[in-house]
């Protein structure tokens, strides 16, 4: 027991020391300063929910907090898709979630990264991405690139620091709902969910 407590503590040691150099390097990358709590983590996967032959898409996935959140929710790691633009935090992913499709790019180009036999087949996306740091066309891309892999009726979950929607969603063709505040993260965070109209 204390041998396990030992390894997870080291574990998050050492996954925080790697997400701060990666945010002191790239600041607006991130978003954050500290990866997303347990909180946030568990609140965002409740959202989550596939049928058999469905996959959800992880964005911006950080160090893994909420990609291990998705697998502890159930989530089968054939059916998750983790998408990272930093080669080195990509490369932490895939160390430390062995077994899950870690796959390093850009998500403005998500159909030239996906696989073709999961185009049109993504039922959910879970966002990181600090899209209110990111220029309108970036957004608006990484948007139209997201709803082109997912299947009809799927939704993106998206979280943000700030107190609106990130996304100008009526702009975008989108519906919005805001489905949580979670005050134990630093900074509190809101959970936004959007689908086409």
């Amino acid at each position: 027991m204390l041998l396990k407590t030992s390894q997870r503590l080291e574990g998050a040691v050492k996954e925080n020391v790697v997400f701060l150099r990666r945010w002191i390097k790239h600041p607006f990358r991130l978003g954050a300063i500290m990866p997303s709590s347990s909180s946030l983590v568990k609140a965002i996967s409740t959202h989550v929910e596939l049928k058999d032959s469905e996959f959800v898409l992880e964005l911006g996935a950080g160090t893994g907090r909420l990609t291990r959140a998705l697998l502890d929710r159930g989530i089968a790691k054939a059916q998750l898709y983790v998408v990272e633009i930093d080669p080195v935090l990509c490369t932490f992913l895939q160390n430390s979630h062995v077994g899950v499709n870690v796959i390093q790019g850009d998500a403005a180009n998500l159909a030239e990264l996906l696989p073709p036999e999961i185009l049109g087949n993504v039922a959910m996306i879970v966002s990181g991405i600090p899209m209110m740091s990111l220029p309108a066309s970036k957004c608006q891309a990484i948007i139209e690139s997201c709803f082109s892999v997912m299947k009809t009726g799927g939704s993106l979950i998206q979280f943000t620091y700030g107190p609106t929607s990130p996304l100008p969603a009526k702009k975008m063709g989108l519906l919005k709902q805001k489905v949580g505040r979670i005050y134990r993260n630093f900074p509190p965070a809101a959970i936004w969910k959007y689908s086409k109209i």
